[in-house]
């Protein structure tokens, strides 16, 4: 009896370790929360469970374009483009960021949809910073850790060419700050409406190697028990033979 429930503690305790960050840690992660109902907002300033600095715009298919992109991100119905609308005195660089909790010397794996959008083709010389090329960095605690880069040109207008990026890291600290930074606009002088965009963001728990030994300890240690009760129950009902003399 010993026996069996230290092997269980054994199995919860790795199982308790390698799911405790199974789930996804970021907040809002499909932008779906405050969403308007129109499907589209440009320039907002805040969303969610995300800090916003300057703005971005809000986007879907729910319209078609030219009410809203009718761009479709390949999970869910929303997606941000990180150059928002631009205003006048307003900085149309926009970035999104978010604190999530980690614990120290734990490996994460993050993972999003990058795209760009190709409606700047549809408004040629109207905003002289447009382009075709679309880039966005990542950031954790104010470092950069991956840029990604899309051309746009020739590109169907409701194509985002989305694709899925990962970045496996280390967590430093009891948080970490995730941020997505547009590189396209240079802000209230030569403003450009149209960017990189974002969509489906995660972060999850890698479990360690120690983590998947103790899970297969915990799993040995319950099977040995198994077995030894078999055998000893098989030997207990064992039929018992008495020989004449």
């Amino acid at each position: 009896m010993v026996k069996t429930i230290a092997a269980a503690g054994v199995f919860a305790l790795a199982l308790t370790t390698s799911s405790a960050d199974a789930a996804n840690l970021v907040i809002n992660d499909n932008f779906a929360t405050g969403s308007p109902a129109s499907g589209c907002a440009p320039g907002i300033t805040s969303l969610p469970g995300w800090t916003v600095t300057n703005n971005v715009d809000i986007d879907s298919a729910v319209q078609p374009f030219p009410a809203c992109s009718g761009i479709s991100p390949p999970v869910g119905t929303y997606f941000l483009d990180l150059t928002g609308s631009y205003a006048p005195a307003e900085d149309d660089r926009g970035t999104v960021s978010q604190t999530i909790v980690t614990h120290v010397g734990a490996t994460y794996d993050l993972s999003f949809y990058f795209g760009g959008n190709p409606q700047w083709q549809a408004y040629l010389g109207v905003y002289p910073n447009d382009g075709a090329i679309k880039s966005m960095d990542v950031l954790l605690n104010g470092d950069v850790i991956g840029t990604y880069v899309v051309n746009t040109a020739g590109v169907p207008i409701t194509d985002g060419q989305f694709t899925l990026e990962n970045i496996d890291f280390t967590a430093t600290g009891s948080t970490t700050m995730l941020s997505f930074e547009s590189l396209n606009g240079v802000g209230v002088t030569s403003p450009s409406a149209f960017g990189p965009l974002l969509a489906d963001v995660s972060v999850v728990g890698v479990p360690e190697p120690g983590t998947l030994a103790l899970i297969g300890v915990g799993l040995a240690g319950l099977g040995f028990v198994r077995r030894r009760k078999v055998r000893v129950n098989a030997r207990a009902d064992a039929p018992r033979w008495r020989t004449r003399d």
